[in-house]
């Protein structure tokens, strides 16, 4: 657990690291079935799909979702609707590249190839349409 609280507390840099063309295909062809990662979004969501949540996917499927905050344990089946999937968060990136927005960052973390930090700011001219993910502590298994 104090790993868990030592990770939320890692600030991550904010600078401008986008990512090549290939970069969210290859992360998609490429994408572990089994993974841990903790996961934070910033949306216009409700406040209880904000995280951070521990994530441990096996096999593709989410084995487990528990939100840091409080250590509830979220239905399996919250993962690719209230939470995003890795995959698409991945995919995510991808429609950005090809779509002109008002801001775009992606953090890449090299080995193996995900992202860490993502920011999508589709128009300036709309509040609350912007889609932040942080991703920490992704580990294989």
């Amino acid at each position: 657990m104090k790993t868990v609280h030592k990770l939320i507390g890692i600030a991550l840099s904010l600078s401008f690291i986008t990512a090549c063309s290939g970069s969210p295909k290859t992360a998609l062809q490429s994408m572990p079935l089994d993974y841990r990662m903790l996961l934070s979004q910033r949306c216009y969501c409700p406040e209880q799909f904000l995280g951070p949540f521990d994530i441990e996917v096996r096999k593709g499927q989410a084995l487990s979702i528990v939100r840091i905050s409080d250590q509830a344990r979220l239905s399996n089946t919250t993962l690719g609707k209230e939470i995003p999937s890795l995959e698409q968060i991945l995919q995510h990136i991808q429609t950005a590249q090809t779509r002109h927005q008002h801001r775009f960052e992606v953090q890449w973390v090299h080995e193996p190839y995900i992202p860490r930090y993502v920011l999508i700011d589709r128009s300036a001219r709309v509040s609350d349409d912007e889609i932040e993910y942080r991703i920490e502590g992704f580990e294989l298994r």
